[in-house]
């Protein structure tokens, strides 16, 4: 089981972006579930003009650009853990991409609503969420066509979310862009500490608590492998049964014979 105060979620700084090995193979750009290009949010303060606050973001064209902290753009969160090795080793769902390791850890929903015709779930189970680009998600259900959410008037695919491992830097970046969001509120004013904005706070809490719930909900059911040595174990149990059984009607015959003989 992973623990909440074991990992701390933030945002690539502008300097990651321009000396990771892991960002100069994969690329600047980022997109998101549904594979449309999109901006996103650094952690880097960029300056203050007229008490007005600005970050930089990543364009979608690969640019820095200085941005207003109370525009709206997507995020691309960043997983630190002092166990991170141990996290991406026990990863169940690992892979390769363009050279580096890429884990599956959690799900987020896509962006854009689907239609599914005679939706027939096969179960239904709640799921305490963080609002998923701004809907709250009520419920998930699980069909022959994949896991979908259901929100009030819409449903939305359910997939993993894919992590670079950069080794290099010790952390998990995401693939993907994952919801829209502002930097900062009018409760949180940005200061230009990336630390004390909304969007900061929301991400070690909300989205921390729902990537920890996933994840642990996926890690405590039975592995594939796990389920089949419980089947052996069973199998294994009814012959030693049958065993004993067998050997308990070979003692009551002797004991027969024995009480014949007397």
């Amino acid at each position: 089981m992973i623990n909440k105060e074991d990992i701390e979620i933030t945002l690539p700084s502008k300097e990651y972006l321009e000396k990771s090995s892991l960002i100069r193979k994969i690329g600047y750009i980022g997109k998101n579930l549904d594979n449309k290009e999109t901006d996103y949010w650094t952690s880097s303060y960029s300056y203050i003009n007229n008490d007005c606050s600005y970050q930089f973001r990543m364009s979608s064209d690969g640019q820095f650009c200085h941005t207003k902290a109370g525009e709206t753009y997507s995020v691309r969160p960043i997983i630190q853990a002092a166990n991170l090795e141990d996290i991406v080793k026990s990863s169940p769902f690992k892979t390769y991409k363009k050279g580096f390791i890429m884990i599956e850890l959690g799900k987020w929903y896509t962006p854009n609503s689907v239609k599914i015709a005679n939706l027939e779930p096969s179960f239904l189970f709640k799921n305490k969420c963080f609002k998923a680009n701004q809907k709250e998600i009520g419920f998930e259900i699980n069909t022959i066509n994949g896991v979908f959410a259901i929100t009030n008037t819409e449903i939305h695919k359910v997939v993993p979310i894919n992590w670079y491992y950069d080794e290099e830097n010790n952390l998990l970046l995401s693939e993907h862009t994952l919801f829209n969001s502002t930097l900062s509120d009018e409760k949180n004013p940005f200061l230009g500490d990336f630390k004390t904005t909304s969007l900061y706070k929301s991400l070690n809490n909300e989205f921390l608590s729902c990537l920890l719930e996933n994840i642990n909900q996926e890690n405590s059911y039975p592995t594939n492998d796990l389920i089949a040595k419980i089947n052996e174990l069973l199998e294994e149990n009814e012959k030693l049964k049958e065993n004993i059984k067998r050997l308990n009607e070979i003692q009551e015959i002797s004991n027969q014979k024995i009480k014949i003989l007397k």
